[in-house]
């Protein structure tokens, strides 16, 4: 394909009120209505102008490898004449394709000639003397197969027969020029817009998702006004009515409630190193999605430049490491083990990152055997090494040391010394972690299946995606409701005389994670599955990032919440 055609005329209490802000603003507020941020300046064409055109790879609608044009043994132009450019970083990860051919029959036919419409907005000219200059607002590609002899290009649009894929093949294309009175900031908006049926779809799904959370809300206000209230009451009357020789100790140990475990519930739990890890590494991740899809809806992203997006998402990941940091040094001051904090760190800054950069590695390995052009150029990956380590790593110590130097928590009841022994007694059936972590990740998973399928199956397909008030919204839904079942797991747990709600608190809701990973093989893997085995491969790799993703970052929120509320109730024994 040629390029180059001449133009021939012209805190959580506080964490969760700024996300009830952002969710009622990114709701009301639809992307297409956004700002752009100075500095993306607008091309101005003369005529006998160069406009280029570029193409890098061929991508398939069957399978989700796509293929550099030297696989495809196609006739390069010179580079003297269509210059590719410097790609951005994204513009290297990411890019488009178009239908080069069809089958039919027992044929296949290559689309060989490519009819470009360009349309103009015109300049008005300030003098006479200016020359005619125009801004470009759209660009609509045509492909046609034609079949036509060297030299012949005038009767390509003539009705030809189609070009079989065989043999030595001339590709050819025409160029229309129409003016148009749309403006140039206005030229996204027929992209952007979001088709009627599929904004029914996301608004009835975010209210499905509203409806779940009331649900939600309403048995935690249960517990909360009624169960616990009771418990309260029923302890200040058996304390009221003690002998206060027995002491203190001696009455707790009495009840058979939840507040009998005020000396065990604090214990460290096991494995609390790796607790801390992916509490912080949760944390970063929420706080990264809700400010890139934040930034999204005011403007700060803007689709001009396509990129952009991906850029500052690989930006805004490095830079929220110094909050994974802060996190993980004091979920880990929690548990009152200063020694070895160095082992938390280390593993916060390369655990799930190298996991994620491992992935990566062996994809772009497998996409760099077969010729595919979706393998990302050795001095990209340097590049994204270069800002973990020069950057995200350095961050995470720098947060944690700060985590390390504050205040020691000072629980409201102290740790007793001796563990108490877990009982022996038949629980209900809600009161079994695993129990509890089927069904409140398949509650959170509820909240935000319809979008997350949306989501993650337009990036899977390569497509736009309209829908950042939605997903804003979901996210904020998906935020609530993570927090909520984690408390009801945690008071179930603690009701059945188990002080082990640490771990508890984040598997509950990070157990979505697990259900979006199964709805997603359900949802693609069969067609992937039809294409080729290494689209199946792609397809689980970037399924299981995005569903650990979700997964950290929900378990997260769970964790913080709980601790918010067990920290609450046993103030209020202590009180009493």
């Amino acid at each position: 394909m040629t390029s180059g055609p001449s133009i021939s005329s012209s805190a959580l209490p506080s964490v969760l009120g700024l996300l009830f802000l952002s969710l009622l603003l990114g709701a009301c507020i639809p992307s297409s209505s956004a700002f752009y941020l100075p500095g993306l300046h607008p091309t101005v064409f003369q005529p006998e102008d160069i406009i280029p055109m570029k193409t890098s790879r061929v991508a398939s609608t069957k399978s989700h490898m796509d293929y550099g044009l030297p696989a495809l043994h196609v006739t390069q132009v010179p580079s003297s004449s269509a210059s590719p450019g410097n790609p951005e970083l994204a513009q290297v990860l990411k890019g488009d394709g178009y239908p080069i051919g069809f089958h039919d029959v027992d044929d296949f036919y290559v689309n060989n000639h490519i009819t470009f419409y360009i349309d103009y907005h015109p300049i008005e000219p300030k003098t006479d003397e200016e020359p005619v200059k125009a801004r470009l607002v759209s660009i609509y590609i045509t492909p046609a197969s034609v079949q036509t002899a060297a030299g012949d290009i005038q009767s390509c649009e003539a009705p030809l027969p189609a070009q079989k894929a065989a043999g030595n093949v001339l590709f050819t294309y025409s160029v229309y020029f129409r003016p148009s009175a749309m403006d140039w900031a206005s030229r996204w908006d027929a992209l952007l817009d979001m088709p009627e049926d599929e904004a029914g779809d996301s608004l009835f799904s975010v209210a499905k998702a509203s409806v779940l959370c009331f649900c939600v809300t309403g048995l935690l206000a249960l517990v909360l006004l009624r169960t616990l209230r009771r418990d309260l009451a029923a302890f200040k009357e058996h304390y009221a009515s003690i002998d206060k020789e027995k002491g203190y100790v001696d009455s707790l140990a009495e009840q058979a409630n939840w507040s009998s475990l005020a000396y065990d519930v604090f214990r460290p739990p096991k494995a609390a190193k790796m607790l801390a890890v992916v509490v912080g590494t949760g944390a970063q991740l929420f706080f990264v999605v809700l400010t890139l899809v934040s930034a999204v809806i005011f403007g700060f992203f803007s689709p001009v430049r396509r990129g952009m997006l991906m850029n500052g998402a690989f930006v805004v990941v490095a830079l929220f490491g110094a909050l994974a940091g802060h996190c993980a040094a004091r979920t880990y001051r929690l548990f009152h083990r200063p020694g070895d904090w160095e082992t938390v760190i280390f593993r916060t800054a390369t655990v799930f990152p190298g996991l994620f950069f491992a992935s990566l590695f062996a994809l772009n390995h497998v996409l760099a055997s077969h010729e595919a052009s979706g393998a990302v150029p050795s001095s990209t990956l340097n590049v994204l090494c270069a800002l973990w380590f020069a950057l995200s790593v350095p961050l995470v110590y720098l947060g944690a040391q700060f985590g390390f130097g504050s205040r020691m928590v000072e629980f409201p009841v102290k740790v007793a010394a001796t563990p108490r022994e877990l009982p022996l007694a038949f629980r209900a059936w809600y009161q079994y972690p695993v129990i509890q972590m089927m069904v409140g990740g398949a509650i959170v998973f509820g909240v935000v299946a319809t979008q997350a399928s949306a989501l993650f199956t337009k990036l899977w397909l390569q497509q736009y995606v309209y829908m950042y008030g939605f997903l804003l919204a979901t996210f904020g839904l998906m935020a609530i409701v993570s927090a909520e079942m984690s408390i009801i797991a945690v008071y179930f747990l603690l009701g059945a005389q188990d002080y082990r709600w640490w771990w508890t608190s984040f598997l509950v809701p990070a157990f979505s994670g697990v259900y979006i990973f199964i709805a997603i093989c359900a949802w693609l893997l069969p067609a992937a599955a039809a294409s080729s085995p290494l689209s199946v491969t792609l397809l689980l790799s970037y399924a299981g990032m995005f569903s650990l993703v979700c997964g950290l970052a929900a378990g997260a929120i769970g964790f913080y919440a709980s601790f918010s509320f067990v920290w609450a109730i046993y103030s209020s024994v202590k009180s009493e």
